[in-house]
């Protein structure tokens, strides 16, 4: 009987280790709402628009103002990405919500690809400032500088 309970415990931990390691997306989000709704779902529907008549646009680096909002969406490191409609849409319950709501900034990271990387990064900030790392600041609230 203790073995069975060592592996059923054993298979329980596995699959919450899985779980936690194949994340699908993340998402944060200002506790400030200065920007009002319209404004932010307006720009967000351009930004879709770019990316449904571009699927590989990576608005990464070279984002759309829009409003006094900056907006981003695509992957770090790379010019082309074959997914970035697919990935804009996997945040689109999210930021939505956000938008909603006039949050400040929003960001969304996507993981996919091999080993469940973080590949693409989505979201808005206010003009001036830009999405940046996964772990800089702690708060994923925007920054100035490079990405």
């Amino acid at each position: 009987m203790r073995v069975f309970n060592t592996l059923i415990v054993a298979a329980l931990a596995f699959v919450l280790a899985e779980a936690w390691f194949i994340r699908d997306k993340e998402t944060w989000s200002s506790k400030t709402t200065s920007f009002m709704p319209e404004i932010i779902e307006s720009c967000l529907n351009d930004t879709r628009k770019m990316l449904e008549n571009d699927p590989t646009l990576n608005m990464r680096y070279k984002g759309y103002s829009c409003n006094g909002l900056y907006f981003q969406a695509g992957m770090k490191g790379s010019e082309i990405s074959a997914v970035g409609l697919e990935r804009f849409l996997r945040c689109d319950p999210e930021m939505a919500e956000a938008a909603r709501a006039g949050k400040d900034w929003f960001h969304c990271d996507v993981w996919g690809g091999a080993g469940g990387k973080r590949t693409s990064e989505i979201g808005w900030s206010p003009e001036g400032l830009q999405l940046c790392s996964w772990d800089e600041p702690i708060d994923h609230a925007p920054c100035t500088g490079k990405v």
